[in-house]
């Protein structure tokens, strides 16, 4: 097969800089791909020379040619990535009997719904199924605190243990609850709520029962009333009811253990309505439910095939209005819209010329020959923006709104209360209505509304935002049915700034593609779609950790997940199905991805960009109740039993990814070996380490250096080990990802330690100098606490970097409170490459997740060539030294002009800090602690110890 050639590496970092494409590839003969790429340089005599064609005036004739070529080219190529990016949400009759229901339910209602026809025929439909039916009446007076003791105070009474059954033990598990479940007919309370009159009062009543039942081990049912439409052609409502829909759906995610579902009713569904609830209510993984005459509905999620037409011609001949259009793609689809055909715009945003960005978008769209006004309005203000559209030039009507404006609030169904809820509507609720209503006379072509996957999805901490994306959803259906135009648009996650979507496996769009499919969907005539780019194998996994999922049983993708013949044993199957799919370099990756983004669940961060992989698990604020969220969420995901020391044990995402590697796939355990690595082996393997060695020196000096920290982006990556309160704390300059774990493990509790990884060993430029690699370690010491001074620690190869670091500290008189240097190598004038040559065998014959990169191969060699013949002054900081041997026996020093004043030797015979760590670590601790009570006194002498 012909393909995109390969690019040559940039040293030891194995990236090729090709720009990732998702696009499909097929074998394409080498003249064609000859062909295109002088087509896609806008090269007439390149195209020329490959058709034979010979004549200047047909070679000039070619041009105009080429760029319609270029555009379909580019088109095809387009289409090949944005090919699944459209989905449509369907409803599916679902045919079962009734199933019985056991247990106790407990139904609430308002006090003018305990008679209501639908309400009474459902409590019998459930008794007569088997269920015991207890009814809890609320007012919308209620306080949250009140309505969470009356809850609790029930769920005590109907449990033979008494009043705390069913409470939170804060273990994070919720205790189990006498109650079956909970079915709540709040949300048909439309009156408007009297203390927040913009809502109703059942949007308010449900919010304050999901908060009360927290802590219950109990599914809870919202019903609702005309929230979804399930039919273009069923009766409508007012869109306001969709709230509730939006608002309880993250309920998925927050509160899994809670969380029974959705069932919608209308009111034409008659006596069947019992009947169709206990259907519902009755088991199996469907949560979305639809109630119509035409029996019970489930909701789906499936493809949709958009038809492909030419470039979209937005209106020429009237004004073009965008809301929120000052963002970074409000301005993007304002320049696309000019480019194809608009001539006149008009973008709201609440900063309006003010906004950054502002001026420079007024020029380019000028510069295209458009006319542009950005004026700053409140769209949520009926009359501020009544007079914006009042003064719209007459001779350049409204004929197309874009409505992308709207504020995020990121509270949890937990922590949002009504005001909360009321602002966050604001611009995406409230100004939405007050277009449809003030633009209901004008003669529009468009009506097109910005929203959410988040209405499909959920998401933890997008409960105001998902109930804002179902109201826009269902206003586009109200208006579709009045004959107004109208498009809503659930979007994925856009390129760029946009981190407000907090579903893992949804890839980023880049933004003139997603953009290009827009004005595909609006040549269609279904008032929603969605655009959204998944990478279901990652995605499905982890947004069915907790609880599975029946919405995406149409998608291929999940079909092929869920029917491989390795999906049988229940939770981790299709993370393994995906991982035998990868070769072993691959599974890594998937792997820290997979971490990367549970730690960003847990965090309830909206993408996993800010987790990065060398930063300890406790400096990224993990705590011992997110520790145990974590290793939940994980143990779902991956199928593994996890100890609960996980974030101790492996303390960073590159670690826990790693020791995941090791445990799922046992069998790949030196298959991964880079080829520096393979070629080192090969080295020993025919008795010639020192050639071996020579490669790798030979090699390091390939890579790029720096001799100028100017020239270094960021700091080292410093990663947090082992917290205390004992001064001063340890900082280790390390080589490798786990070197010092299990000597932090031993002071844990006791004193703060940390990792310093030296520059060039996991990433980036090698050092060109010693004095260079000093400043570089001294940029990333953490600020000493209390302004006292840290320890610094070595152990082997990076013993003298830390010696050269004590003197670079010591000439800026900020001496160090001690240096530890554990198992240096031996003298620099004496076996330099046999010592080398040790070090570089035993770093060869790792296997599985230790095995070394060739990253780190090369920076040994290279540090060891550094240090070769160094030699500093004597250094004035108390020194520990930590050797193998024997007691009595000599210390062995690279550093002649050095003094040890204290050495503690240990009995090992390679590896003296894996095989000793605590030991030496509680040595450290114990060698501080005299040095605070009398460093005058110290009088240093050889102590043995094992």
């Amino acid at each position: 097969m012909i393909g995109r050639p390969e690019l040559p590496t940039y040293p030891f970092q194995h990236r090729r800089y090709w720009l990732t494409s998702t696009e499909r590839t097929t074998d394409v003969p080498s003249y064609d791909l000859e062909f295109w790429r002088a087509v896609e340089n806008d090269d007439p005599g390149e195209v020329a020379s490959l058709l034979n064609i010979v004549d200047d005036e047909r070679i000039a004739s070619l041009r105009p040619l080429l760029k319609d070529l270029g555009d379909w080219r580019l088109g095809r190529k387009d289409r090949a990535v944005t090919g699944d990016w459209h989905y449509q949400l369907t409803w599916r009759r679902l045919e079962r009997e009734v199933p019985r229901l056991s247990g106790t339910w407990l139904v609430v209602t308002t006090p003018g719904q305990a008679d209501m026809g639908q309400v009474s025929a459902t409590s019998s439909a459930m008794t007569e199924q088997g269920a015991k039916v207890v009814t809890l009446v609320v007012a919308d007076t209620v306080s949250r605190e009140e309505l969470t003791r009356h809850v609790h105070d029930m769920v005590g009474s109907l449990s033979p243990s008494g009043a705390d059954s069913g409470v939170d033990d804060r273990s994070g598990e919720g205790r189990s609850s006498a109650l079956a479940g909970v079915v709540s007919w709040l949300a048909l309370d439309r009156r408007s709520h009297p203390a927040f009159p913009q809502l109703p009062a059942g949007v308010i009543g449900n919010l304050k029962l999901a908060q009360a039942l927290e802590g219950i081990d109990v599914p809870l049912w919202v019903l609702t009333q005309n929230a979804v439409v399930t039919d273009p052609d069923e009766p409508l409502d007012d869109p306001i009811h969709a709230l509730s829909w939006g608002l309880h759906l993250v309920a998925r995610q927050e509160n899994p253990h809670g969380w029974g579902g959705l069932i919608d009713l209308v009111e034409q569904v008659g006596d069947e309505v019992g009947t169709h609830i206990c259907q519902a209510l009755g088991g199996g993984v469907d949560d979305q439910f639809a109630v119509r005459p035409r029996g019970l509905l489930r909701r789906r999620l499936s493809r949709s095939a958009v038809p492909r037409s030419s470039s979209y011609a937005w209106p020429s001949d009237g004004t073009v209005l965008i809301t929120g259009g000052t963002g970074e793609v409000g301005k993007s689809l304002a320049k696309r819209i000019v480019h194809n055909g608009a001539r006149h715009l008009l973008l709201l945003s609440r900063s309006g010329p003010e906004a950054p960005g502002a001026a420079r978008l007024v020029d380019e769209v000028r510069a295209l020959g458009a006319e542009i006004r950005i004026v700053a309005c409140d769209i949520a203000d009926r009359s501020a923006l009544a007079g914006v559209l009042a003064d719209i030039d007459p001779g350049q009507p409204l004929r197309t709104v874009i409505h992308m404006a709207g504020t995020f609030d990121d509270a949890t169904l937990s922590d949002l209360t009504a005001e909360r809820l009321e602002n966050a509507l604001r611009a995406k609720v409230d100004g939405a209505l007050n277009l449809h209503e003030l633009t209901k006379s004008s003669d529009l072509s468009e009506f097109i509304l910005f929203s959410s996957t988040a209405v499909i999805l959920g998401g933890k901490g997008f409960a105001s935002y998902a109930a804002a994306n179902a109201f826009l959803d269902y206003l586009a259906h109200q208006r579709r049915a009045q004959g107004l135009p109208a498009h809503s648009i659930a979007w994925g996650i856009w390129e760029g700034r946009d981190h407000t979507f907090p579903h893992h496996g949804l890839r980023r769009m880049q933004t003139q593609r997603a953009l290009a499919e827009l004005e595909q969907v609006l040549t269609e005539d279904r008032p929603t779609a969605v655009i959204a780019s998944f990478d279901w194998g990652n995605f499905y996994p982890l947004y069915t950790a907790y609880r599975p999922c029946s919405l995406f049983d149409e998608i291929p993708e999940v079909a092929r997940i869920r029917q491989s013949p390795a999906v049988s044993s229940g939770s981790g199957d299709a993370l393994a199905v995906r991982l035998a799919e990868l070769p072993p370099e691959r599974q890594r990756h998937h792997l820290l991805g997979v971490v990367q983004s549970t730690v960003a669940t847990v965090l309830g961060h909206s993408d996993s960009d800010g987790i990065p992989l060398e930063h300890s698990f406790k400096d990224l604020g993990l705590d011992s109740l997110t520790a145990l969220e974590l290793r939940k969420h994980l143990k779902r995901v991956i199928g593994l039993e996890l100890p609960a020391t996980l974030i101790y044990d492996y303390p960073t995402s590159r670690a826990l990814a790693a020791y995941i590697h090791r445990e799922l796939c046992p069998d790949d355990s030196g298959k991964d070996a880079g080829p520096i690595l393979s070629l080192l082996r090969q080295a020993i393997s025919l008795g010639k380490p020192e050639e071996g060695a020579d490669l790798l020196l030979t090699a390091s000096r390939l890579r790029p250096s720096f001799d100028d920290l100017s020239a270094v982006a960021r700091p080292l990556p410093s990663t947090s080990l082992s917290q205390g309160s004992v001064r001063p704390a340890l900082v280790c300059l390390s080589s490798g990802e786990s070197e010092y774990l299990k000597f932090a493990r031993a002071l844990e509790g006791i004193r703060d330690v940390s990792a310093i990884t030296l520059p060039g060993f996991s990433s980036g430029d090698l050092p060109a100098n010693v004095a260079v690699m000093a400043e570089s370690v001294i940029r990333a010491l953490p600020e000493s606490p209390h302004g006292k001074p840290v320890v610094l620690v070595g152990n082997s190869l990076t013993c003298l970097p830390v010696c050269a670091t004590a003197l670079a500290l010591e000439r800026l008189n900020s001496p160090l409170a001690g240096v530890v240097l554990i198992d240096p190598p031996g003298n620099a004038a004496n076996g330099h490459r046999d010592e080398l040559s040790a070090l570089l065998r035993r770093m060869a014959g790792r296997e599985g997740p230790d095995v070394p990169s060739d990253e780190r191969l090369t920076a040994t060699a290279w540090y060891g060539e550094l240090f070769h013949r160094w030699e500093p002054t004597e250094i004035e900081t108390p020194i520990l030294l930590v050797r193998p041997g024997h007691a009595g026996s000599s210390p062995r020093f690279p550093i002649a002009s050095v003094e040890v004043p204290k050495v503690v030797t240990v009995p090992a015979e390679t590896d003296v800090l894996e095989e000793h760590s605590a030991l030496i670590g509680l040595t450290v601790s114990n060698w501080l602690m005299d040095l605070a009570r009398s460093t005058a006194n110290e009088t240093g002498g050889n102590i043995a110890l094992g």
